[in-house]
């Protein structure tokens, strides 16, 4: 399970080499979409144009998941 809950903006790295940050979605956000953009500092998300990609599920507006990068 991973978790949905604590402060916007937490950040961790995973064991794949990939930086999360937990985010909320400003939008709908279609399942693994890469071009995602998070707000530093807001931590809202929108799907144009960025360097994260959102999780494997779809998302609606409100919800809060962890957005991935590369960390290199």
């Amino acid at each position: 399970a991973i978790p949905v809950n604590g402060p916007l903006g937490t950040e961790v790295f995973g064991s794949d080499g990939k930086v999360y940050v937990l985010a909320q979605a400003n939008a709908s956000i279609p399942a693994s979409t890469a071009v995602c953009t998070v707000s530093p500092t807001t931590f809202l998300v929108t799907a144009s144009g960025g360097a994260y990609t959102s999780p494997a599920t779809a998302l609606v507006s409100g919800q809060v998941a962890w957005f991935s990068k590369a960390s290199v």
